[in-house]
């Protein structure tokens, strides 16, 4: 063998080749030249055609290179065997010039280049750029081909496919197989471009398959799939078809999840209706959160409304305000709760978010004037737009108790600060007015508040009850009038709100220790 192997170059296309001569030593040197310059390719050896043959049948082997006299099976007969199931493979043939009438004969049978033995490197090289060459544009006119073929499905499944199209995909087995519609969705944009050629490779075990992504739904993919009907039976595609979603594409994307149609007998003829029916599967995601394949015949045609209605928004403002998270929540549960009782039907998941998304907008509007946020419309928009990206039940309903309890939050707040400035104003009223005929019922109809309730916030927000305070206010300033006045003990506790006297002297000295005399006159002042 010639060794000059000037300008060499490593990459290229990865390819699966197969070497085959019962020259052992001219098929391992072959190898290991080329493993050594395309270390990206792999590469199976044969010692005769029989083996070849059969390494041919279980291996997606691209490009052959054989000699031509062989024993068990010639070159010749190989090449025969491979152009019955296979235009596709590339084909080199290794031969000495006295074999050239043997070589015409290859050519004809579709072999691509001819290497003279002696194999020079540059032999080598030259047929594996030939191949590569080939393989690649092979590859493009496919992708351009499968490219025309999604097109065409494209248009059939939405209704749009005419004449022209149909007798166009009625040159495809696939359209004349029984076959089924898989609508596939990811949460995960970056993923998108890929999952054509995923899903199409995933399927491609359970029969013949075509993948690309549906221009209608953004996010999604439509994937055909037909049944074989002489390899599978119709429960055996469908589980197979299960199977290889859930082991070869939710592995890549564990957010997928694919709604998938029923079987129909010819594929083109009832396109249309399995893509809806894939569409109303897929879409039960909303209900049946964790199951990532959904088929059509476990579902029902969604209700285009709730039975009972949306709950009263009235009610749930009130319930706000009045901090009722009982009645809140279970708002929010009727809201969002209808679960199919009707003959296992549930409600079109664009209508259930539409509804609460409308709900929420509405409530919130009723309690503007409650709620002291100060950017009001962002945040109710914000709230709104997650209610209507909603994937899943669940996640709708996490988000509108989210609100509702923002709700409650905010109204909180803003009556807490309402409150406090009250009680606030309550005290200055008692410390001007503390000599007066005060009591806690005035107080609270003075401030609008029912007593009951104006106690209970009065102690939470002083720490003290009303009287308790009241007296406070009272015997301070009776503490100043003996300090800095001659009155009689009797005119002071009535010039602070005391019409006993006795009770005045009895309350004073519990809290100072003193009778009043004694303490004006530790005051400085005599007795009176």
């Amino acid at each position: 063998m010639n060794m000059n192997h000037t300008g060499m170059e490593r990459g290229g296309t990865a390819v699966h080749l197969l070497i085959v001569d019962d020259e052992v030593r001219q098929v391992r040197s072959l190898s290991a030249i080329i493993r050594r310059v395309k270390p990206h390719y792999t590469v199976t050896e044969a010692y005769d055609g029989e083996t070849a043959w059969n390494v041919i049948r279980q291996q997606p082997v691209q490009a052959v290179i054989t000699d031509i006299r062989m024993p068990n099976m010639d070159g010749l007969e190989l090449i025969s065997r491979i152009r019955s199931v296979s235009d596709d493979i590339k084909i080199a043939l290794l031969s000495g010039y006295s074999e050239f009438d043997y070589a015409k004969t290859a050519i004809r049978l579709g072999v691509i280049d001819y290497i003279v033995k002696p194999v020079s490197y540059q032999n080598i090289l030259d047929v594996l750029g030939h191949f590569e060459e080939l393989l690649e544009k092979d590859r493009q006119q496919r992708k351009l081909r499968k490219t025309y073929e999604a097109a065409l499905w494209r248009k059939v499944i939405h209704g749009l496919g005419g004449r022209e199209e149909r007798e166009e995909l009625e040159k495809h087995s696939l359209a004349r197989q029984p076959g089924l519609v898989i609508v596939a969705e990811t949460q995960q944009p970056d993923k998108r471009p890929y999952l054509p050629d995923l899903a199409a490779d995933a399927l491609s075990g359970a029969g013949e398959a075509i993948a690309f992504a549906d221009d209608v739904q953004s996010g999604r993919i439509v994937i055909l799939a037909g049944h074989e009907t002489g390899r599978w039976t119709k429960p055996q595609f469908i589980a197979n078809v299960s199977r290889r979603i859930e082991e070869c594409l939710l592995p890549a994307d564990p957010s997928l999840v694919a709604g998938v149609s029923s079987l129909a007998a010819r594929l083109l003829d009832g396109a249309p209706m399995l893509y809806r029916q894939a569409i109303l599967a897929l879409e039960h995601r909303f209900y049946l959160e964790h199951a990532p394949v959904i088929f059509h015949d476990r579902v029902q045609p969604f209700l285009p409304a709730a039975p009972g209605g949306r709950p009263d928004v009235d009610a749930f403002v009130q319930s706000v305000l009045k901090g009722d998270r009982l009645c809140v929540s279970d708002a929010v549960r009727r809201l969002l709760g209808f679960d199919g009782a009707d003959g296992g039907r549930h409600l079109d998941p664009r209508v259930c978010r539409n509804q609460a998304a409308d709900f929420l907008a509405e409530a919130s509007e009723r309690l503007r004037p409650f709620i002291g946020e100060p950017d009001f419309g962002a945040w109710v928009s914000r709230h709104r737009e997650a209610a209507l990206r909603a994937s899943t039940r669940s996640e709708l309903r996490s988000g509108i108790t989210r609100w509702a309890e923002e709700c409650i939050r905010l109204v909180r707040n803003v009556q807490q600060d309402k409150n406090a400035r009250i009680i606030q104003d309550c005290l200055h009223f008692l410390r001007q007015r503390y000599m007066e005929d005060i009591t806690l019922d005035k107080a609270a109809e003075q401030y609008h508040f029912h007593p009951a309730y104006f106690s209970k916030l009065f102690k939470e927000k002083t720490g003290k009850n009303f009287s308790e305070v009241l007296m406070e206010i009272r015997l301070e300033n009776a503490g100043r009038l003996l300090k800095t006045t001659d009155g009689k003990v009797a005119d002071i506790a009535r010039q602070v709100g005391f019409h006993n006297p006795a009770y005045f002297i009895r309350m004073f000295k519990r809290k100072t220790g003193l009778s009043p005399n004694r303490y004006r006159q530790l005051a400085g002042r005599g007795t009176t």
